[in-house]
């Protein structure tokens, strides 16, 4: 694996020098259709192939070539006219992939049916949310039903019938708040969304900084449909890239902005924009895109042990007097190693049951029925509470039970700063939804783990933290508390650069 790494630094793609792109044999590139060869029929954008066809229309039923021409349309009525159909799909934008996952089920011409769509207005402008909603109205026209989780206000006030789940999340959550009409959630003292929306409660704009005094700039950075561009973004401060799906945000982000520095580092880079030059005013400790991406891919990591309370938690049991009468040790209270952790499912509360021809099933563990510690283990009590009942605890209500705990109660004070006072201490991270992993990923920039800084390193350098559409599964509550989070890591020195629809 490390010397595929290493020589991913010496390759790249590029076009074939036998059909130079092509894809085709000589052979196939013989047949033409009005002068035309079918490569270069997808390369034109789909605006123009509409055109084409239309001029080509004879007027008499060709199955075929109305179902071509259908689905043309439907892409170009998404507001994707200017793809190509041979762009491929690794290089499209989040809302672009949205639309065309759309174009597809309308393609289908389904009627009488149950469409289920979760937050289809990720990655798409404001602009591109009104197309979105005609799309919708397209297939409930056709005597379908559409489904929509979604957190966006312009979607929300054009249902027909709005169900609002809450009213707090995670245990705090499960029960219908509020059904009915638009109108009437706006009304309901109950329903947080009804609130925002009505104007009740509202996300308060930031305190005006004063101007910034260091900038990085790139000059002449070139990748896909970015073109010769010079940037200069301004350091410690909270900066937004906005504009409508598809316009090269993105590619800015990651391949300009992330992948040329971590180039100019001499770091692996897997695909930098062509940049003439790159110059900052300040140093940074890191460069680092925080992305959705999972924490962890087992079970065994949890936010008090990402956080590095779960060492000091396990200490506070084994201080106990009972702990220290049966011989018991912090490490007779961990579920990864150590010999407290319950022989059978070694820890993990679970065992895994693997079907012939289905999905695997998990099943609690028969001997310790998912508490992963021996009987003596969960005898001691600390505060009232087994380790296991502890691991069961919402962050939020164990925030209290460590009052007399300054350093534990700090640690888990941060997370549920970033809105995850809801998650369980023992909640497995690869449960996770991608904001919540994004967010946890902030607190270590937030002086709220082991060994983390609560500002910038020791020399004065902050890091530049790259985030691509962070409020995405974010109700209108949480980015409020999301943006006091992005804020306050400015305040502590960072230079924060986003990616964003969110208005």
């Amino acid at each position: 694996m490390h010397v595929r790494v290493f020589l991913s630094r010496y390759r790249s793609y590029n076009p074939c020098p036998a059909c130079h792109g092509a894809r085709l044999q000589p052979e196939a590139l013989c047949w033409r259709w009005r002068g035309r060869t079918l490569p270069e029929l997808y390369a034109l954008p789909v605006g123009e192939l509409i055109a084409l066809l239309r001029d080509a229309e004879t007027g008499t039923a060709d199955v075929a070539f109305d179902s071509i021409l259908t689905r043309l349309r439907y892409l170009d009525e998404v507001g994707l006219g200017y793809l190509a159909l041979d762009r491929p799909a690794k290089t499209l934008s989040g809302g672009e992939v949205q639309r065309v996952n759309l174009t597809s089920c309308l393609g289908t011409s389904l009627v009488e049916t149950l469409f289920v769509l979760d937050e289809p207005s990720v990655g798409l402008h404001p602009r591109d949310i009104d197309r979105l909603i005609a799309i919708i109205r397209t297939l409930t026209a056709a005597g379908n039903t559409v489904i929509v989780v979604e957190h966006d206000e312009a979607l929300i006030r054009a249902a027909d019938h709005v169900i609002e789940v809450g009213p707090e999340p995670g245990r705090a959550g499960g029960e219908i708040v509020y059904q009915g009409s638009v109108a009437g959630m706006l009304e309901d003292p109950r329903s947080i969304t009804g609130a925002y929306l009505s104007g009740r409660r509202a996300v308060e704009a930031a305190a005006p900084r004063p101007a910034p005094t260091a900038w990085l700039r790139f000059t002449n950075a070139t990748k896909h449909n970015v073109r010769n561009l010079d940037l200069a973004v301004p350091l410690r401060r909270l900066v937004c890239l906005s504009g409508v799906s598809g316009a090269g945000k993105s590619t800015l982000l990651d391949h300009v902005v992330h992948q040329g520095l971590m180039a100019q580092r001499l770091q692996l880079a897997e695909d930098p924009a062509a940049i003439a030059s790159i110059q900052s005013d300040a140093e940074f400790s890191e460069v680092v895109m925080v992305d959705q991406s999972p924490l962890s891919r087992t079970p065994r990591s949890n936010p008090a042990l990402y956080a590095g309370a779960w060492e000091l938690i396990r200490e506070e049991y084994a201080s106990t007097p009972a702990a220290r009468q049966a011989g018991f040790t912090a490490s007779s209270f961990s579920f990864n190693s150590g010999d407290g952790r319950c022989d059978r499912c070694l820890g993990l509360g679970y065992e895994r049951v693997e079907m012939q021809f289905l999905s695997d099933v998990f099943v609690p563990c028969p001997v310790c029925e998912g508490r992963r510690f021996k009987p003596e283990v969960l005898a001691i009590a600390w505060n009232g509470r087994s380790v296991a009942d502890l691991l069961a605890t919402s962050i939020a209500d164990a925030l209290p039970l460590f009052a007399g705990r300054p350093e534990i109660r700090r640690r888990l004070a941060v997370l549920d700063s970033v809105g995850l006072g809801y998650l369980t201490l023992g909640q497995p991270l690869n449960t996770l939804s991608g904001g919540e992993s994004q967010r946890l990923k902030l607190v270590r920039y937030l002086g709220g783990m082991a060994g983390a800084e609560a500002g910038a390193s020791a020399d004065g350098r902050g890091a530049l933290l790259l985030l691509d559409e962070p409020t995405t599964g974010l109700h209108r509550h949480d980015v409020k508390r999301l943006l006091a989070v992005l804020q306050a890591l400015v305040d502590r020195g960072h230079s924060i650069l986003v990616v964003e629809h969110n208005l």
